[in-house]
């Protein structure tokens, strides 16, 4: 492929192609990695193997022209035809199981417009509930013990955490990004059951746990595989602590 031509890029996450424009070709001697514009997201990431992408369908094309040439023709909608949209829109994604203030929009396909209350978008009806059980579970076991946000050390300090995620069926990347320590649990805190609040992993002991929320950054290069926060032990806070 070559810089600007119109491809689908393959997300494994969600199963789904995604409508993009070449930006950059590199070549390297056993292989080739492009950075790409997504059309819709208007967002762009970089060092996508070429496995991951295919040429776009004349169909989408075709579709996309005569969207373009409608947008140019068509006058707004009202605020009472915006209001009667956003009800429907809500009213599906109460269909499919989502808590109040989400809204969903099918688009093309098996392509879905998903949001959250915090406009927070997501591609995929599995993606969105996905999300949603993992915050059910968080908030049961939130507050048990609580979060202590005083009297601690790194309370507000900086750190860089780096995870791997699998990008493709062959290769996973390190993912890096920056955050901020929000919590603590101190060795001494016990759940409602009276067992320890935080047994370490590495050591099988009692230990201190915090909590880091992360930074929004959408401009990221894998902003879809972000984390909103993370809880390190200490020896993990002190590996990753920025200047």
């Amino acid at each position: 492929y070559n810089k600007k031509d119109a491809v689908e890029v393959y997300y494994e996450s969600d199963d789904n192609w995604y409508e993009a424009t070449i930006v950059k070709r590199i070549e390297y001697d056993d292989d080739i990695r492009y950075t790409v514009h997504y059309t819709e997201e208007d967002s762009t990431q970089k060092n996508i193997s070429q496995d991951l992408i295919r040429p776009a369908s004349q169909k989408r094309k075709k579709r996309k022209l005569e969207k373009q040439q409608q947008d140019g023709d068509e006058e707004p909608a009202s605020q009472a035809e915006q209001d009667e949209m956003n009800d429907a829109d809500l009213a599906t994604a109460q269909s499919m199981g989502l808590p109040e203030g989400w809204t969903a929009r099918h688009e093309t396909g098996r392509k879905w417009d998903i949001r959250g209350p915090d406009g927070k978008q997501y591609r995929s009806k599995k993606a969105a509930l996905d999300y949603v059980k993992y915050q059910l579970q968080k908030e049961e076991l939130e507050g048990d013990p609580p979060w202590r946000k005083t009297d601690h050390k790194y309370l507000g300090v900086r750190v860089k955490w780096t995870h791997k995620v699998k990008y493709s069926g062959r290769r996973h990347v390190d993912v890096s990004q920056s955050g901020t320590v929000v919590g603590w649990i101190s060795d001494t805190d016990v759940d409602k059951n009276g067992d320890p609040g935080f047994v370490s992993e590495k050591t099988g002991e009692k230990a201190e746990l915090f909590n880091v929320k992360f930074d929004d950054d959408p401009n990221h290069p894998y902003a879809n595989h972000l984390l909103d926060e993370q809880d390190l032990e200490e020896y993990e806070i002190l590996d990753c602590l920025l200047p």
